[in-house]
């Protein structure tokens, strides 16, 4: 998808991935709210780190995607 067509669908899977990364901050902070001891701490850290890593790697493609002109990925 070539055009302002493609830069649509592009931008509306960013806000979509934006979105994602919002509800997993709050659930981030729930769950740190809910720890108990230091080592769930580290545990409720390193899952939430991991999944932010993920999540920024399917956003950066898919911005690579819209500033290439090419159809970004379904997130």
């Amino acid at each position: 998808m070539n055009g302002p067509l493609g830069a649509i669908a592009g931008i509306e899977a960013c806000q979509a991935l934006f979105m994602e990364i919002t509800r997993d901050n709050l659930n981030f902070a729930a769950s740190l709210a809910a720890t108990r001891s230091p080592l769930d701490i580290l545990d409720v850290a390193t899952k939430f780190a991991g999944r932010q890593i993920g999540m920024y790697g399917r956003l950066s493609r898919a911005v690579v995607n819209i500033a290439a002109g090419r159809q970004a990925p379904t997130i």
